[in-house]
């Protein structure tokens, strides 16, 4: 089964309803990765520019779950560990179909 990818990117009245004003980024918090040099280089990613898009496959477990009520509106938050990670150039499409389905 195919997984469908979501736009995540917060539009001006989701910034607008929002309880934080001060965050002006397109994306919610928690969903950039940093990925250190020794890490770069164990996925072999080599060089990338910024703004270059590329996809990235992951396997990971909750590792926390959290869910509670702030001002009468019900609240979640999910942790997420990641155990195994590819990160693939945009031209690498055969290579992501690959990875994508694998086990």
């Amino acid at each position: 089964m195919a997984t469908v990818l979501t736009d995540v990117k917060r539009t001006a009245a989701d910034k607008k309803k929002e309880d934080a004003p001060y965050e002006e980024s397109d994306y919610p918090y928690g969903l950039e990765l940093t990925l250190d040099t020794p890490t770069v280089d164990k996925l072999g990613l080599g060089a990338v520019e910024v703004s270059q898009e590329v996809r990235v496959n992951a396997k990971a477990f909750v590792s926390s779950y959290r869910s509670d009520q702030r001002n009468g509106k019900d609240e979640r938050r999910v942790s997420l560990q990641i155990t195994e990670l590819a990160v693939m150039q945009s031209g690498d499409d055969a290579d992501a179909a690959k990875t994508m389905y694998e086990e």
